[in-house]
């Protein structure tokens, strides 16, 4: 184990640290200068950091009437349903990218049976290449988290506390807002903080499905490594995606601490 996180987690990860702290043969903050002091990388940041707010809020969107229904509802297959929920979550994400591309690109299944139907000479159906598209694949690939995490604690919940409160006069939706949401909160809040998490760090789907106009951090190391070679830039471009990597990582565990007292 010693050797295996030597040589594929510290090495590169000193590598990465001597190529954004050199500056012409020795130590320096000069990439950092280079990077932070660009309108583009400050935008990129400010892209992937919007950008992953919106699909969180996509994730919350489907993802808790999901946790709703396996929460308080016994059905057939509801074991077998839970399972196939975490699929996307597992699934490479260049498969689920060119999944989107097959179904929502213009020579996609959507966009050729429409045609078909209605005899159409343009696909009506335009989300490539845009921000459309990107958020549908992070809602398809984070919801399962949301239905996880969520639907795990809201099954636990005490059913007496909601009953004590319906005999004491509180309709449903009062019920919901002063007693079941604020035991929930903890566990929506992890849930969005590591769907938030995943978002900031996507890679594949933008890329595939955005292209370079909608580069997030991610993208951008990529192209400053491999296209371009400036590997001091993308070394400081790296370290700035870890500390926010680490932050969000830290406020996640956090909050599992505090949902273990909780519970």
């Amino acid at each position: 184990p010693v050797a295996y996180l030597g040589l594929f987690f510290v090495s590169p990860l000193v590598a990465i640290l001597s190529r954004s702290l050199g500056d012409e043969g020795g130590f320096g903050l000069g990439p950092f200068a280079s990077v932070l002091g660009d309108s583009y990388y400050l935008g990129r940041i400010w892209f992937t950091t919007w950008q992953a707010v919106v699909s969180t809020l996509l994730s919350l969107a489907v993802g808790l009437p999901v946790a709703y229904l396996f929460a308080r509802f016994e059905f057939p297959g509801k074991t077998v349903l839970k399972a196939v929920s975490t699929v996307p979550f597992v699934m490479p994400t260049i498969v689920v990218a060119m999944g989107f591309v097959a179904l929502f690109g213009p020579r996609g299944i959507l966009n050729t049976v429409t045609m078909d139907l209605f005899g159409l000479d343009a696909p009506p159906v335009r989300i490539s290449n845009s921000l459309t598209i990107i958020f549908m694949a992070h809602a398809f690939y984070n919801y399962a988290i949301v239905v996880r995490i969520v639907s795990t604690l809201w099954g636990n919940l005490d059913p007496g506390l909601e009953e004590t409160a319906k005999v004491l006069g509180a309709g449903r939706w009062r019920t919901f807002y002063h007693v079941t949401l604020p035991l929930l909160l903890p566990a929506v809040a992890s849930a969005a903080l590591l769907a938030f998490a995943f978002s900031f760090t996507s890679f594949g789907v933008v890329l595939v499905l955005g292209g370079p106009q909608f580069a997030t951090l991610e993208v951008a190391i990529y192209e400053l490594t491999a296209k371009m070679f400036r590997l001091p830039l993308a070394g400081a471009l790296a370290v700035v995606q870890l500390v926010f990597t680490y932050l969000f990582l830290l406020l996640y565990a956090r909050l599992q601490e505090r949902m273990a007292v909780s519970v």
